[in-house]
């Protein structure tokens, strides 16, 4: 099969290509146009998207368990774009935690239609009370390594990733031990201060959960956690993109300092996403569901965004006033990065996997090819 356009993502730029794909990989690349292939004209056609933080959406949670929802759910991705995403399962009564893991990973074994199940981001109860967002406090808990074998278990290892406020983790040793299994700690839901923020850094903290939001504040003579986010080029940082979890100069300061390398935007939608306006229940109490793109408790506090991942691409170039390469890294290559599978994701390279996204001026998407199959 040969896709072509006028505006292929490759090495940074937007070109005129062709791709040629064979099987579900990527065979070979025609720099220019060619006849005889399925062209997207002037659309635009870059790495699929990946999302590393999501819990949901139209009223299905990732911590429900419910296999015929993650099925769904994976059916419904492809229509934002996303190619690849983790199941975000959030803070929950420990027996539906178990039985999420357990959910993700029989769904996995299965390869459902849509996009693909990587694994599970395990939004932990290893929180700050502090700073827990909407979380139910008594629900949080200390991390400790044998809670985290317990999940593992559960997962038959597909936890990819694993939230912790290391402040409350004895001389790190949930944080080490993840680290050696692979698994990938965010550090977020965070008191932590600076100094002890770039410590876990240099003991394999790989990203921080949604910079600015549910964290100590940076302060003049308190930097704490975004400080260190920002300013080590060891950790990847995300950042909610909508203007509104934080302020679009806050976005830009975030993105500029990471760069097009170590930026990660993440929709870290809801269960509430794709409903109408209205008043439902959700984790954290009733939750209004507002026409800006996020959800909100009655008392105005933010309780998630409800946006398609492709607006991620069009937020961060409009209103944090980024680069267009920081823009598509921060969807595409650098996710890839930080999970480990930037060898055949998260680029358009011969050899790579046929995992792409075909948009519009408009930011909607066109087409989404996984594995070298068109979904739409």
């Amino acid at each position: 099969m040969l896709i072509t356009g006028n505006h292929v993502w490759l090495n940074e730029e937007f070109v005129p290509a062709t791709i040629e794909i064979e099987g579900n990989r990527i065979k070979q690349i025609i720099r220019k146009k060619t006849k005889q292939a399925i062209d997207y004209g002037d659309h635009y056609i870059i790495p699929g998207l990946i999302d590393i933080h999501t819990h949901g959406y139209q009223g299905g949670g990732a911590a429900d368990g419910d296999a015929a929802f993650l099925k769904k759910w994976a059916h419904y991705y492809v229509k934002e774009g996303v190619t690849t995403f983790l199941v975000g399962i959030n803070v929950t009564t420990e027996d539906k935690i178990k039985k999420s893991l357990i959910a993700v990973a029989d769904v996995m074994d299965e390869k459902p239609h849509g996009a693909e199940i990587y694994g599970t981001f395990l939004q932990a109860p290893f929180m700050s009370h502090q700073y827990c967002g909407t979380y139910n406090k008594f629900l949080l808990k200390a991390p400790t390594v044998e809670q985290v074998k317990e999940y593992i278990a559960c997962s038959r290892n597909t936890i990819r990733t694993i939230s912790l406020a290391v402040e409350e983790d004895h001389e790190h040793e949930t944080l080490k031990y993840c680290v050696k299994q692979g698994i990938k700690v965010c550090m977020g839901f965070s008191g932590v201060r600076y100094e002890e923020a770039m410590q876990a850094i240099r003991e394999g903290a790989s990203n921080v959960i949604h910079c600015f939001n549910c964290m100590s504040p940076m302060m003049s003579r308190e930097p704490n956690l975004p400080a260190a986010a920002m300013l080590c080029d060891d950790v990847y940082c995300e950042v909610m993109s909508d203007g509104i979890h934080v302020h679009p100069a806050i976005m830009q300061l975030v993105g500029t300092m990471k760069g097009k390398d170590k930026l990660i935007s993440v929709t870290d939608s809801t269960s509430l996403k794709g409903l109408a306006p209205g008043i439902y229940e959700a984790e954290g109490g009733l939750t209004r569901v507002c026409d800006d793109g996020v959800a909100r408790l009655l008392n105005g506090k933010i309780a998630g965004s409800l946006k398609p991942m492709i607006a991620n691409i069009k937020d961060m170039t409009e209103k944090g006033k980024l680069p267009l390469v920081t823009a598509v890294n921060a969807v595409t290559i650098n996710p890839a990065r930080m999970l480990g599978i930037d060898h055949e994701k998260g680029l358009i390279r011969e050899g790579y996997i046929a995992d792409l996204t075909v948009y519009d001026r408009n930011y909607h998407v066109i087409q989404t090819y996984v594995h070298g199959e068109a979904m739409l």
